[in-house]
């Protein structure tokens, strides 16, 4: 969206942010389903309290960490940095995925791989 140029229609608005919600919703549902499926019964607590404050600090940050992007390069740039920047960490999951996100040994017995 915030690369629509001035003018755009707002049917073509509400069409990129009904995406981005929808992706938005996805993203929770599963960050959810897994650490509830991942996280052991007795870290339930501990790892969702983890993830409720990180969130939080994010949340608090990043409009203060954007706005200084966004004042020291320019509003186009900033949005070209934070997609190449995000681009660079997904890549680097997709890549290093067996090393940061390995699979147990009991999973391997069962046959179980994520790559299902």
């Amino acid at each position: 969206m915030g690369s629509s140029r001035s003018g755009t229609e707002t049917g073509i608005l509400l069409g990129y942010g009904v995406l981005i919600g929808i992706g938005n919703g996805l993203y929770m549902v599963t960050q959810n389903y897994i650490l509830q499926k991942e996280t052991p019964a007795d870290m339930t607590g501990r790892i969702f309290g983890i993830q409720n404050t990180i969130i939080s600090l994010i949340m608090l940050t990043a409009p203060f960490a954007g706005g200084m992007l966004i004042r020291s390069s320019g509003a186009g740039n900033a949005f070209v940095l934070i997609g190449l920047v995000t681009s660079a960490l997904g890549m680097l999951g997709v890549i290093l995925r067996s090393i940061i996100w390995p699979v147990s040994e009991q999973k391997k017995v069962l046959g179980i791989s994520r790559n299902v």
